[in-house]
């Protein structure tokens, strides 16, 4: 992946079709560096710590919603 490049360049809701605008996340030389960093301390992929992490996000956006 290159500095500034979208992880995923076309995700959306597929349900939603055109209604949907396509959503992009851009990691500059900075974060690259942390996610490398965090990666190599939990003995990890860069991917496999990317997943994790939006897992964890998406886990905490249900449980605050539960509350």
């Amino acid at each position: 992946m290159l500095p500034g490049t979208t992880l995923d360049r076309r995700s959306y809701a597929p349900e939603l079709g055109k209604k949907s605008r396509p959503l992009s996340a851009r990691l500059w030389p900075q974060e690259l560096r942390l996610l490398d960093v965090t990666a190599a301390r939990l003995n990890t992929s860069r991917s496999n710590l990317a997943r994790r992490l939006l897992v964890q996000a998406l886990l905490e956006l249900r449980n605050e919603r539960q509350a």
